[in-house]
């Protein structure tokens, strides 16, 4: 099996090099969460009869405590991602798409050659056929209704 990117339409041979082309260490630097995940790994304080939470400590301090709080945070997220993306590839099936990160991989074969036919032709054929077999089957569904009726 082979792994084409959609979106860049390249074409790789291992799940390794579809992991190092897809995650990249900087992809949850933005995340909303990661309030909650710096809450989870730090309590807050009462001053004053006030919560603060961890998150709003740390925030008040543009250090570099805050941006290795954001590498940790970012790299135990690609981690994750990773370890998802090694099961979906190395379990998928030919034609399956897998999103990892900001992209797009499509499962083909290992004779797959990224200029040799449009894949998204070939997935198009693919539902054509599975429409064509679901519409068989509700026609046939009628004419056992109409056989019951008559």
């Amino acid at each position: 099996m082979k792994y084409f990117i959609v979106d860049d339409e390249e074409l790789l041979d291992t799940v390794d090099e579809v992991l190092d082309y897809c995650i990249d260490e900087d992809y949850h630097r933005d995340d909303d969460d990661f309030d909650e995940w710096v809450n989870d790994q730090y309590d807050g304080a009462e001053i004053n009869g006030y919560e603060y939470s961890a998150y709003e400590i740390i925030s008040s301090f543009n250090d570099d405590n805050w941006d290795e709080l954001k590498r940790r945070f970012c790299e135990e997220r690609n981690e994750s991602d990773c370890g998802d993306a090694r099961y979906d590839l190395s379990e998928g099936d030919i034609g399956d798409e897998i999103e990892i990160q900001a992209y797009t991989v499509r499962l083909v074969e290992d004779d797959y050659e990224s200029g040799d036919y449009d894949g998204d032709k070939e997935v198009e054929v693919y539902l054509e056929e599975q429409r064509e077999k679901e519409d068989k089957e509700i026609e046939q569904g009628i004419m056992n209704i109409i056989q019951v009726i008559g």
